[in-house]
């Protein structure tokens, strides 16, 4: 554990580095003494140092003499020089259990603090929860009654039979209009996403409450052995064969760690061109990091297609049918310096 008085001088040489004239440690340097203040009718006439003195880092203002030779002459300084550092000092003396019964009692609000707030979360957590259960309770399996609905995923692209699409009669549902995405594992649905059928100016897709945390939708026998494509939205995994859909680009660590075990995982986020560019900035992300993407203008040159084309389910809707590997191989890479010309 780092010693008090150790503590203290990386914040002093933290706070002298931080001034106007950022000269070498150990060198003078021109700046008011916020001790003495002598220099308040001549601004900048004062010279001060941080010099090392029998061992240790010391403060001295060369033209009064006045030096740190206490801890308490140092903190007194900090605080006049830099508040954010003094707070920030305060803080660590008081999770390391130095400095007076002061510093301890903030330390232990601090702490009633966080208790406090973790308590409120899995609170939330809790009510989110039944929330949610009651919510999937009002969701039924896709019929051959819901025409509107099997008439949008058919004008899609989308076949109503690839998938256990859920619906709800429950008209003050969030989810009534849309077509539901359930993510199952053992038999129960832990996530899913509802897509709306109908534009009204709000979102188009709504989420369960409480977070996919590590949770893919995966396509039907899903082969990892192979390329899999890492697609945005449920739409766009449905349209291209043996692939995942992570919600939206801001995937987690957990989905993350599943993605890695894939023999090949190719990331095929939206080409958001007409929106706030999400998709192309995470493709550039990922690109820098040396993971495989798509290279939307290429692959859209070479498929013939429209510049307006967004997403895989936009491609599918223009080609005809599903997107394959074989249409998207030649057209992705893992170098962002070799894509990053054809990518805007």
């Amino acid at each position: 554990m780092e010693s008090e008085q150790a503590l203290l001088e990386d914040y002093l040489i933290q706070a002298v580095s931080s001034l106007r004239h950022r000269n070498a440690i150990g060198s003078p340097k021109v700046l008011r003494c916020n001790m003495c203040g002598d220099s308040k009718s001549q601004p900048g006439a004062t010279s001060a140092a941080i010099l090392l003195s029998d061992g240790r880092w010391v403060y001295k203002c060369q033209r009064t003499g006045c030096e740190f030779n206490s801890a308490k002459l140092a903190v007194r300084w900090l605080a006049k020089t830099d508040s954010r550092l003094h707070e920030r000092y305060k803080a660590d003396c008081a999770r390391l259990g130095y400095g007076d019964e002061r510093s301890q009692r903030m330390m232990e609000s601090i702490e009633r603090r966080q208790k406090e707030a973790a308590r409120l979360a899995e609170l939330k957590e809790q009510e989110n929860e039944a929330m949610d259960k009651q919510e999937y309770n009002s969701f039924r399996p896709l019929e051959e009654s819901d025409q509107e609905i099997i008439a949008y995923l058919k004008k899609r692209m989308i076949d109503p039979l690839c998938f256990p699409f859920l619906v709800t009669d429950d008209e003050s549902s969030r989810f009534h209009g849309c077509v539901i995405f359930p993510v199952v594992q053992g038999r129960k649905a832990v996530y899913w996403q509802g897509r709306k059928i109908h534009e009204d100016g709000g979102p188009k897709y709504l989420n369960k409450r409480n977070g996919k945390k590590g949770f893919l939708l995966r396509t039907p026998r899903l082969d990892v052995s192979k390329p899999v494509i890492v697609c945005e939205g449920p739409f766009s995994m449905l349209s291209i064969e043996n692939s995942v859909c992570t919600f939206g680009v801001q995937y987690t660590e957990e989905q993350f760690e599943i993605i890695k075990n894939f023999a090949k995982p190719v990331f095929c986020y939206d080409n958001d061109v007409s929106g706030d560019n999400a998709g192309l900035a995470k493709l550039e992300y990922l690109a820098r990091n040396g993971h495989w993407v798509i290279i939307w203008d290429m692959f859209l040159n070479k498929m013939n297609l429209s510049k307006t084309v967004k997403d895989m389910n936009d491609v599918a809707v223009e080609l005809g049918r599903k997107a394959a590997w074989d249409d998207i191989e030649d057209c992705v890479g893992n170098d962002y310096f070799d894509i990053q010309s054809v990518m805007y």
